[in-house]
């Protein structure tokens, strides 16, 4: 009896022990079940409009000796201006300071990197969309010569875009994500105090644009060291060289053409358009995308004309930045026929399936 009596509770056990494995494995069937495939995505066109943005800075001497000069930018600004409202594409901000950073009689016209108000109506700058803009440059630009004769060229840049004049009289001026111009007017050197060092500025502005140096952009109409006074063409400060200034300009420009020339020049005035065509075409170079694109569907159009995939005259990939590159030589007149007009990128993401 005693051994029968242990094969019932053996028997049991086998079988209670089937049953939990039975249906452990059921329920491990239904963990391991295939689930049901998505249905395919249909892939959707990108497409990218492109919109450059650039504060343009004018750094103005106000003092006794440019009045010719100023007289030259004012009457030829509109040239500059049309330049670079023939892209569409391109937001700008123009404002103006004055070298006069330390001339209490200069509280007006941008006094410690304050901007140039236009009329005292709050104006500071102008841009697309300002009305009568060409007008309220031109009065913006027009800063007088009653201003210090220690020329600052370097301090009011560095004023203008720390605070507290960058969140107040300044304000909505300067936008961190755009490129950053400014074009110097002058017949001195510098004689800055807070940055008397061209290369300290540079480190300045490389950092408030995230150490990106490709930002970074200066013109400038001075009396380049490599000229000699003449009568009509003398040197303030005691004939004392910009090479200051001229150091600034190699360090913003390290990688093109030098865009400095001679204020005393005969076009000086009209150079102002040459200065505009070439700042378009340096902050229309990349085109940012905001997916990235499957190569080889990738085409750019001014308009309704496609521009070709040409590093030489065209445009190129590049995917370390997830951007369109558009060559140095693009004939943006040719292109453009003259008329305004905007960038569209096409492209296929390549993350869609």
């Amino acid at each position: 009896m005693k051994f029968s009596f242990g094969w019932k509770y053996i028997l049991l056990g086998i079988f209670t022990a089937a049953l939990v494995v039975g249906v452990s494995c059921k329920k491990n069937n239904v963990y391991l079940d295939p689930a049901v495939s998505p249905k395919p995505v249909a892939k959707v066109k990108g497409t990218v409009r492109f919109s450059a943005m650039v504060d343009i800075l004018f750094v103005i001497d106000n003092s006794y000796s440019m009045n010719k000069y100023q007289a030259k930018l004012q009457q030829n600004i509109d040239l500059f201006l049309a330049e670079i409202e023939k892209s569409e594409g391109i937001d700008y901000h123009i404002g103006v300071v004055t070298t006069s950073a330390e001339d209490q009689r200069a509280r007006t016209s941008g006094v410690s990197g304050n901007l140039v108000s236009y009329k005292g109506k709050g104006i500071t700058f102008v841009d697309r969309m300002t009305d009568n803009g060409l007008l309220i440059l031109r009065q913006l630009l027009n800063v007088g010569v009653l201003g210090s004769g220690n020329e600052m060229i370097f301090d009011p840049i560095f004023l203008a875009l720390s605070e507290p004049a960058l969140s107040t009289t300044n304000r909505n001026f300067y936008r961190s994500q755009a490129y950053l111009t400014t074009i110097f007017l002058t017949d001195a050197e510098d004689q800055s105090v807070l940055v008397p060092d061209p290369a300290v500025l540079f480190a300045f502005l490389k950092k408030i644009k995230k150490n990106d140096p490709t930002k970074l952009i200066s013109y400038g109409a001075v009396i380049p060291s490599a000229m000699h006074e003449r009568p009509n063409c003398i040197r303030d400060q005691m004939g004392r060289k910009p090479l200051k200034i001229e150091k600034y300009f190699k360090l913003m420009n390290s990688a093109f053409n030098k865009q400095w020339f001679d204020i005393c020049t005969a076009d000086y005035g009209p150079q102002l358009g040459a200065v505009g065509r070439n700042l378009v075409q340096r902050v229309s170079k990349y085109i940012y995308l905001d997916q990235i694109p499957e190569i080889d569907t990738l085409r750019v159009f001014f308009k309704t004309e496609e521009i070709s995939n040409d590093a030489g005259k065209g445009w190129t990939f590049d995917p370390s930045r997830n951007a369109v590159v558009l060559s140095d030589n693009l004939d943006w007149e040719k292109i453009s026929g003259g008329e305004p007009g905007s960038l569209t990128v096409d492209f296929t993401p390549s993350d869609s399936f």
